[in-house]
Formats: structure tokens, sequence, C-alpha cells
């Protein structure tokens, strides 16, 4: 009896295996749905990732940034386009200085070339 008791077991566990392989071939449409389901799922979290990667990097700019670049400068960021406005005035007014000193210093060089060319004739 023994024997017969062991046999029934194993025919008890292979019918449950043979019922799950038959509820999964049996639903080709589910796995199917269920596929699509999860690619519509990634889909929807890939977008989501990145519109808050987006907020994110608007929020750690404003609140951090803009802050820390008024304090590193000391000054306000309407202040600092009139500090940049007030270097670039600034730096145009060198340009021209520098200009005209290698101008003058190149007619100086010719005054004194022609005073050289002039001796020697």
């Amino acid at each position: 009896m023994s024997k017969e008791k062991e046999k029934g077991k194993l025919d008890d566990k292979w019918s449950e295996k043979d019922e799950k392989k038959k509820t999964k071939s049996a639903s080709p449409l589910d796995s199917k749905k269920e596929a699509m389901a999860e690619l519509a799922a990634s889909l929807f979290l890939i977008e989501w990732t990145n519109t808050a990667l987006d907020v994110y990097v608007k929020q750690i700019r404003q609140n951090y940034l803009k802050p820390l670049k008024e304090h590193v400068t000391k000054l306000k960021e309407d202040e600092q386009k009139d500090e940049n406005q007030s270097m670039v005035a600034r730096l145009r007014k060198a340009a021209e200085k520098l200009n005209d000193w290698e101008d003058s210093h190149r007619r100086s060089q010719y005054t004194r070339n022609m005073a050289c060319s002039n001796k020697e004739i």
C-alpha cells in the first residue's frame, strides 16, 4: 500500500504541474496584454523621470545657484547687470588708451627712423 500511496502523491504532483502548464499556455492573449501593460508602464516611467529631472534642475538653479552667485559676487542680479555694463565700458576705455599708445609709439618710431635716415643723407 505504501507504494500505491507514493504513486498517488507523484500523480498529484504531475497533475499540478500539468495544470500550471495548461494555464500558462492556454492564455497567450493574457501574456500579450501583460507585456503591453508593462511596456506602457515603462514608457510612463521614462516620461515622468524626464519631466521630474527638468523640474529638479530648475528648482536647484532657482534655490541654490542664484543665491550662491549673489553671495559670492556680493551683488544682486540687477546690480550684476549694471556692474557688467560698467566693466565693459572700462575695458573699452582701456582698449582705446592702448590703441592710442600704440599709435603714438609707432609715430615716434617713424619720426626717429626718419631723423636717422636724414642724418645719413
